[in-house]
């Protein structure tokens, strides 16, 4: 009886280690499969990332680039209008400066071709309006060439503001799981397989003393 328990839990548990081992082996080549497949989705995807973040900073730095030309000519097209408008102005007041000079000069020809004296009270009311027009005349060439320079500055601003800050920021690969499921440990393919020869043995058992055998009772009190 004991001899027919063990064979029988012997070739149960044999079977059943032999069916855990395949399994195993088989979830094992699946979870490879699956980890293989993983890694190589975050390849596909790291690539794609790389791809995408060169084609933005090749964007990023065009637009570094038309922003740096933006500037360049906007400060030189400012600089010559700023240099030229200075220029107009400083001749302009030299002329004012001689046509002042030209009408009192002719004023007091006239006045002293005349017979009156240059410190007459008409004399000094001639020159005083003469005055009085060339300063108002330089107070409003004055005015006119604030008001140019601030045009000027505000033509500057303007091209400044053409230039394009909207630069975009770079993708972030973030990695899938690549993980696996391991096959059940050896320990728990032995301890199952064991398990099972038990059981089959244990059957066995019962059965050859369910067939009148006589030797489960003798069996049963030996054990």
């Amino acid at each position: 009886m004991p001899a027919v328990i063990l064979g029988m839990g012997g070739l149960a548990m044999g079977a059943s280690l032999l069916q855990g081992l395949g399994a195993s082996s088989q979830a094992q080549a699946q979870a490879k499969q699956q980890q293989m497949a993983a890694e190589n989705a975050n390849f596909q995807r790291q690539w794609q990332v790389d791809a995408n973040n060169r084609a933005i900073e090749k964007a990023n730095l065009a637009r570094a680039l038309n922003n740096m030309a933006i500037e360049r000519t906007a400060l030189n097209e400012r600089a010559i209008a700023e240099v030229y408008q200075k220029m107009g102005y400083d001749n302009a007041k030299s002329q004012y400066s001689k046509q002042t000079n030209q009408v009192n000069s002719a004023l007091l020809s006239s006045i002293s071709g005349r017979n009156i004296s240059a410190s007459s009270g008409t004399a000094r009311a001639l020159l005083r309006q003469n005055l009085f027009n060339a300063t108002a005349n330089m107070a409003n060439l004055r005015i006119s060439n604030t008001n140019k320079m601030r045009d000027i500055a505000t033509v500057y601003q303007n091209r400044l503001a053409q230039r394009d800050f909207n630069f975009q920021e770079f993708n972030t690969f973030i990695p899938g799981d690549t993980s696996t499921v391991s096959g059940a440990p050896m320990g728990a393919i032995i301890g199952s397989a064991a398990l099972s020869g038990i059981g089959s043995g244990l059957s066995a058992g019962l059965s050859y003393g369910a067939q009148g055998k006589g030797l489960f009772a003798t069996w049963n009190l030996n054990f």
